[in-house]
């Protein structure tokens, strides 16, 4: 077969055969068969008809209009004339008519023959030959906006109007990208005369199917092969058009490309090709429309009238009126959020033109190039090509593979970012490209980031060997500020906090002006229990920066630490008012009127940061322990289960967050699931294994634990109860526990236990105290009140208070007293 040629600004000069064969759409169909009859029926019965089919460029227009004169070409009483897209010289009627006669009969020379005719005259003669084959003349007439709005002066469209009326040999089918003023406008000539058509997008199986003829055209094996594996393209391909099919043709091309680079320079090089393209369709907007155009793109999300208004600095019930233009005219699309309307720009691609345009010397040329991988390669191409470039560590070396490394980074969501970032920093290391650390860091979340998870993500067994790392950089270079902060952090992991601090005195030393420095110091501080000059160290965060809202949050965190909640909730304020779009601001402020126990106004923050993030499982686990303290247990309820939707993937394979396995952990529990929290929880140290959190896991899951064994007590299960009862004991057993941990172990133990005497059930409480007795090596001191209680309580000897120091005595005869109910068995009086 020949080369395929596809003509993307041309259609009518591709055969009928390619044209039929790639003419998709069920709307686009049912339309041109409409027309078909329609036009087939008026031309029988001589009767006149005016067609205008509107919509932006590359719908398909020039496509459905050719077919439909290949389809008329065989109806006996129809003369149809196509003129081409460009109709450049048409300024007089006149001159249209002599345009449809040279179509018509390929002539020429009918400019000499007419030379010396005059206007009127003219129109009369060539009216007369085309009235000639005793048809009706099916005229196709494109950009019709061009000719009658801009290239014919008022009296020539009134003129041309005027003989459409009064000739019935004429059947008008046009088109033009939007509705314009001389067919829209109530005093223009043509006025009320179309009957306007809208031609609409493809959808997405359409787009596919266009995609699919295209390459069984082009004989295309290994697309049609794949084009089950290519359901993302097809995605892409239809959210980077909007349905367009002219740029659907164009983007076709690229899922042939293979490698990124390759990818990368045909991307640039057909926003280069289509900008005539897109600088066209700038120029049909007035100049509030490309204002108000712009604004939105330099918002980069949907916004409402309200915000553009704003950016633009033009009245709202402007914005709101070019706003519906726009989407009438198929510029922008709209979307109802409850009472307020979101607009964003339709066309993907001509969004990301216009953004590498506005800024000279292509400046965000990167940022482009990011957010259109995003929507080309799916999440898990990304994960997979990135995990592979980064298990090879020779290819690393090259700089052609770390460009693209870079690229792919910068393309994933921020929760994938989190979980490269450990191994990336490492091979970064070990190659000696660790400044590539700040090429990735583009913005200033994902800079902080950077430098706290340089070594939060490693498990324990790593610290040491990036300690080593580090130490052999600060050799090479030891005034680098970034590898004096990573070490201040990692020796703080290695709970080593006081050299720890000392490394990150020394990065403030050579960079007093390093807010990520001195915030590590504030949370070293913390960890370490020094919190007065904690608080010192985050109020210089504030001063360095005092625009900085995460200045302000880690300032009311050590002001709240100190108890100083007036202040902290002050502190959380500030951040609040510096970012109100920001979901953490808000979480920090209810956390802090929490604590104050204004739960209403803490509901009404927590509700803010939602609407923010709704995503943020955090947040939702928080308005839903708030919502239980202020007594809406169904509202809590409702919490809690959203926290259960959103951390759904925490419990599938991949991939796995442990802060999502937390918060769902505690949403378990609060819904009285303790079991199954207990089991979330302790998976936790299998993604975080260093010492804290494990300590902190063990401590939760106990606890979770023991409410479980209680709970079934309570429903008089005493065999699940102490099925329970084992499972935390064999957590316990199975954690290396500090002195630390025995002291919270014991305390929780020792509050299970009144809990249970608190039932009043000999039985229970005999099965439990034997069970700890025999498994704790440490619980000797603090069950040992428990079993004389129960001694006490069985024999009714009151003498057995006389087996335990005397400072244990009133323990155990309080616990004698829960037990019976009574002060019967109260000890005997001391003799005097």
């Amino acid at each position: 077969m020949d080369e395929l040629t596809i003509y993307k600004f041309q259609p009518d000069a591709m055969d009928r055969e390619t044209l039929e064969k790639i003419f998709v759409g069920d709307k686009q169909k049912q339309l041109l068969e409409r027309l078909y009859e329609e036009i087939k029926e008026a031309a029988k019965a001589r009767k006149p008809k005016y067609y205008l089919i509107v919509g932006p460029r590359g719908i398909g227009k020039t496509h459905l209009i050719t077919l439909l004169y290949y389809r008329l070409s065989g109806v006996e009483e129809v003369f149809p004339v196509k003129l081409s897209e460009e109709e450049f010289s048409i300024y007089r009627v006149s001159d249209l008519l002599q345009r449809v006669w040279e179509v018509a009969e390929q002539d020429r020379a009918i400019y000499q023959k007419f030379a010396n005719v005059s206007e009127d005259n003219l129109v009369v003669i060539l009216l007369e030959e085309l009235k000639k084959p005793k048809k009706s003349l099916v005229l196709f007439i494109e950009n019709l906006d061009q000719i009658i709005g801009k290239q014919m002066r008022e009296s020539e469209v009134k003129r041309l109007r005027s003989l459409l009326q009064t000739e019935n040999m004429f059947i008008v089918v046009a088109t033009a990208p939007l509705i314009f003023p001389e067919v829209s406008s109530h005093e223009a000539p043509f006025f009320g005369f179309f009957e306007i058509l809208h031609i609409s997008e493809l959808t997405r199986d359409e787009l596919k199917e266009l995609l699919r003829r295209l390459a069984e055209l082009e004989e295309n094996a290994d697309f049609l092969r794949r084009i089950g594996e290519l359901e993302h393209r097809i995605d892409a391909i239809t959210t980077l058009t909007g349905g367009n099919p002219r740029i659907a043709i164009l983007l076709y091309d690229l899922t042939k490309v293979g490698k990124l680079l390759d990818v990368e320079k045909a991307f640039f090089r057909i926003l280069d090709d289509y900008t005539p393209y897109y600088q066209d369709l700038f120029k049909m907007l007035s100049g509030e429309q490309r204002k108000i155009f712009d604004e939105l793109i330099s918002i980069g999300r949907p916004a409402t009238p309200k915000e553009l208004a704003l950016w633009a600095r033009l009245p709202q019930n402007v914005v709101n009126s070019q706003l519906r233009r726009l989407e009438r005219d198929g510029f922008v699309i709209s979307h109802k959020v409850g009472r307020k309307t979101h607009y964003e720009v339709k066309d993907k691609l001509f969004r990301l033109w216009r953004e590498l345009r506005k800024e000279p010397f292509g400046r965000k040329k990167l940022s482009i190039l990011i957010k259109f991988l995003e929507v080309w390669y799916s999440v898990e191409e990304r994960l997979e090509i990135l995990s592979k470039y980064i298990r090879d560590i020779e290819k690393l070396k090259k700089e052609h593979i770390l460009r693209e490394v870079i690229y792919w980074f910068l393309s994933l969501p921020i929760q994938y970012k989190r979980k490269f970032l450990p191994d990336l920093v490492t091979k970064c290391f070990e190659i000696g490209k660790e400044q590539i650390l700040e090429t990735i860091a583009c913005d200033e979340t994902l800079k902080k980031e950077i430098h706290k998870q340089i070594v939060l993500m490693f498990d324990k067994g790593k610290y040491k060997e990036l300690l080593s790392t580090i130490n052999s950089a600060l050799k090479l270079d030891k005034n680098n500020v970034l590898m004096w902060i990573a070490k201040g952090i990692t020796l703080t992991l290695l709970d080593r906090c006081e050299e720890g601090l000392r490394a990150i005195e020394k990065a403030i030393e050579l960079d007093p002006k390093n807010k990520i420095a001195w915030d590590i110091k504030a949370r070293i501080l913390l960890i370490i229990g020094r919190i007065e000059e904690a608080l010192q160290t985050s109020s210089i965060c504030v001063e360095i920066d005092p625009s900085d809202w995460t200045a302000w949050e880690l300032h009311s965190l050590v002001l709240e630490r100190l108890s100083r909640i007036e202040e902290s909730l002050e502190a959380a304020e500030k951040a609040v008012e510096l970012a109100p779009d920001h979901p953490d601001t808000w979480k920090r402020k209810g956390e802090i009127l929490l604590r104050m126990k204004m739960y209403e106004e803490a509901l009404e923050t927590f509700s803010k940061a939602i609407k923010l993030n709704p995503k943020d499982a955090r947040v939702w686990n928080a308005k839903g322990f708030t919502l239980g303290l202020a007594g809406r247990e169904r509202d809590a309820r409702e919490a809690f289960l959203k926290v259960l939707s959103l951390t759904d993937q925490a419990i599938e394979p991949k991939p796995i967050n442990a802060d999502s396995l937390i918060e769902r952990a505690f949403a378990l529990a609060a819904l009285g699931k303790f079991k199954d929290a207990a089991s979330t929880i302790l998976n936790v140290t299998s993604l975080m294994p260093n010492a804290k959190v494990k300590q902190f896991v063990t401590k939760s899951a106990v606890e979770f634990i023991l409410l479980d064994s209680f709970l079934e007590l309570k429903k008089q299960n005493i065999r699940n109860s102490m099925d329970s009862l084992k499972r935390a004991i064999e957590i316990i057993r199975k954690s290396e526990l500090t002195e630390q941990q025995i002291k919270t172990t014991t305390e929780e133990l020792t509050r299970f236990l009144i809990k249970v005497t608190n039932l009043r059930n000999i039985e229970a409480l005999r099965l439990i105290i034997n069970e700890i007795s025999n498994s704790l090596d440490f619980s000797k001191e603090f069950i040992t009140p428990f079993k004389v209680a129960l001694e006490i309580v069985e024999t009714g000897d009151i003498n057995k208070y006389y087996g335990v120091q005397m400072e244990l005595r009133d323990i155990v005869a309080k616990i004698v007293a829960k037990l019976t109910g009574s002060d019967k068995l109260a000890p005997p009086k001391e003799q005097k």
